[in-house]
């Protein structure tokens, strides 16, 4: 039944002994997240310790949907029109959604393709369409300050090195035009001095 709790599991080893899982499982991660918090239930990501890997999952969802203009975490405006279907589309327009994952209560299909790079650039593209300039407001500097805003509701929040690469991975790899990307290049360097 669709009052039944709903839950995502992610095979993702901790810190340095994941090499891409965590990337791979980001983009349905935070799909199944924002697919729940609009649908006003209540949202619980974690891992084992509580320290890495649940913690990159929170930073990935603060970052894309939430909004950096208040001290409280609180889902951007845009966020309450998100078009569902559209995902559909934009991966199989012709799928049928008839297979539903008994846990997630995602269709299969949507499963399949929301990992790794291409699920990255669908969820992007996504979210890209309800919100053209999301992706200005990310970056580096970005990211350190979502990681602050969550350690306040949860002081031991500490993902690894090796785990903050691939959130900069997931972010910023081969996703931007060369323009893009050497501009972004550019105000990365200035915030690390």
């Amino acid at each position: 039944s669709s009052s039944k709790k709903k839950y995502l599991f992610l095979p993702v080893k901790e810190g340095k002994k994941d090499r891409t899982e965590l990337e791979r499982w980001l983009p349905l991660a935070c799909f199944f997240a924002i697919m729940q918090v609009t649908s006003g239930k209540s949202l619980l990501i974690h891992c084992a310790q509580g320290l890495d890997r649940s913690v990159a999952v929170a930073m990935a969802f603060v970052a894309l949907f939430c909004s950096s203009d208040s001290n409280a975490l609180q889902r951007h405006t845009w966020c309450n029109s998100l078009n569902y279907k559209r995902m559909y589309e934009l991966i199989s327009p012709l799928e049928v959604f008839e297979s539903l994952d008994p846990r997630s209560g995602l269709p299969c299909f949507l499963c399949d393709h929301l990992q790794g790079r291409s699920g990255r650039d669908f969820l992007f593209t996504w979210i890209l369409e309800h919100s053209p300039f999301f992706l200005q407001n990310i970056s580096k500097l970005s990211l350190k300050i979502v990681l602050h805003r969550i350690q306040r509701y949860h002081e031991k929040a500490s993902p690894s090195r090796s785990t903050i690469q691939k959130l900069h991975r997931f972010f910023f790899s081969n996703l931007m035009s060369g323009d893009e990307q050497k501009n972004n290049h550019e105000r990365q360097e200035e915030e690390d001095r």
